[in-house]
């Protein structure tokens, strides 16, 4: 019995199939389709200066709040905004 042809066929087969996964998890990278799932798996490559630390809001001491939603003191905004995109940055009275 041969075989050949029934190998042949197969091994295209599953060829293709893995080409098309690949090229489905390509138009979801590209696209923005993981979300921030990029952004999450380039942070954990990065570096993290001290100054970068500084620059954010529970480092200050403080909790990041929607404008208009602080009770408290409104810390200053760092030049080039906080790190953690935080549009308020509230330390609470205590």
């Amino acid at each position: 019995m041969n075989k050949k042809g029934a190998e042949l066929g197969l091994n295209t087969i599953i060829v293709a199939a893995l080409g098309l996964v690949v090229l489905v998890v390509l138009i979801g990278f590209f696209s923005g389709f993981f979300g921030d799932f990029t952004g999450k798996i380039r942070s954990l490559f990065e570096q993290t200066t001290p100054e970068e630390i500084a620059k954010t809001c529970s480092y200050q001491g403080g909790t990041c709040v929607a404008q208009g939603q602080c009770s408290g003191k409104i810390l200053s905004t760092p030049q080039g905004g906080w790190n953690n995109k935080c549009e308020i940055c509230c330390v609470e009275n205590s």
